[in-house]
């Protein structure tokens, strides 16, 4: 099962790239109405506008990939975080399913318990420090999920199906 991040974290980027969008439009005018009282000037402001416009479009191209391609993937006996950003980051890490002490969940305020979104932490026995996953959709299901697999002898595949998660077992309950 692959988890991309809550859709939430679009609206930061998608309301700077309206701000720039907005900034370049505005230059873009300003540039336009002294084309007739100087016309150099004009032309360095229009130049500004589409530089301004141009810079927009490309860091929203790269943060919506880097959101793409960054996720937490939860195989049957691993959690794989996957962190990515063009030219500048490219993490992995990995925990193992069973060294897993304690999972706690936080979806504190009324947008993420709307919104169906929270933290995840996990403490491993082996490391001091606390693994925190944040905006996470429908985190009480990653820990079902994880619950499940650590305590499951038989195998487990996770599938998704629409917004929802499904857990089905490949050999039949008898």
């Amino acid at each position: 099962m692959l988890l991309h991040e809550h859709w939430m974290v679009f609206l930061l980027p998608l309301s700077l790239y309206l701000v720039g969008l907005s900034l370049g439009a505005f230059l873009f005018w300003l540039g336009t109405n002294l084309h007739e009282l100087a016309h150099p000037a004009a032309m360095v402001v229009t130049f500004i506008a589409y530089g301004t416009i141009l810079i927009a479009h490309h860091l929203l191209f790269l943060y919506l990939l880097s959101l793409q391609l960054s996720g937490l993937a939860v195989t049957k006996r691993r959690i794989i975080d996957f962190r990515f950003f063009p030219y500048v980051r490219h993490d992995m890490s990995y925990i193992n399913i069973q060294e897993i002490n304690e999972i706690e969940k936080h979806q504190r305020g009324l947008i993420k318990n709307l919104l169906h979104y929270g933290e995840v932490e996990m403490n491993l026995p082996t490391s001091y420090q606390t693994l925190e996953f944040k905006y996470v959709p429908y985190p009480g299901r990653l820990i079902e999920l994880v619950s499940r697999l650590q305590k499951s002898e038989k195998p487990i595949t996770p599938s998704s199906v629409g917004n929802h998660m499904i857990l089905e077992r490949k050999d039949p309950l008898i």
